[in-house]
């Protein structure tokens, strides 16, 4: 029997479909796992979409962190969705929650911003911990 041109889209469609679930569930799946990778070895994320660098400052009461990356500096904002994380991989102890007092003056840090091409404001912050 002949196959129909409804059949082979049907088909095309619920193979995209699956295809699209499966990259979704890979995405999530880092994101859930993403404060366990310490910093620097996040698969297709580190200093690809994220910046690595040292903590020069943190300004409490507007928000920002400024980090010195080589010869330059950025400040980032951290909201109230910015969730950070203490990198204890050199301890050879797991992951944990962090705060915004984690963030001293040389620190090795590393930020992902909420929208890379803006570079304002900061999604996650993982802080090194030795």
């Amino acid at each position: 029997m002949r196959e129909t041109v409804i059949m082979k889209s049907l088909r095309t469609m619920g193979a995209l479909g699956v295809a699209c679930l499966l990259g979704v569930s890979a995405l999530q799946g880092q994101a859930s796992t993403e404060q366990f990778i310490p910093i620097g070895q996040s698969p297709g994320m580190s200093s690809t979409y994220s910046m690595i660098g040292e903590v020069v400052s943190v300004d409490r009461n507007a928000g920002t962190v400024t980090v010195r990356l080589d010869a330059e500096t950025r400040t980032v904002g951290i909201t109230d969705g910015t969730r950070i994380w203490l990198d204890r991989s050199q301890m050879q102890q797991g992951a944990t929650t962090g705060s915004v007092a984690d963030l001293q003056p040389g620190r090795n840090v590393e930020i992902k911003y909420v929208d890379y091409e803006a570079k304002e404001n900061a999604d996650w912050i993982k802080v090194g911990i030795t």
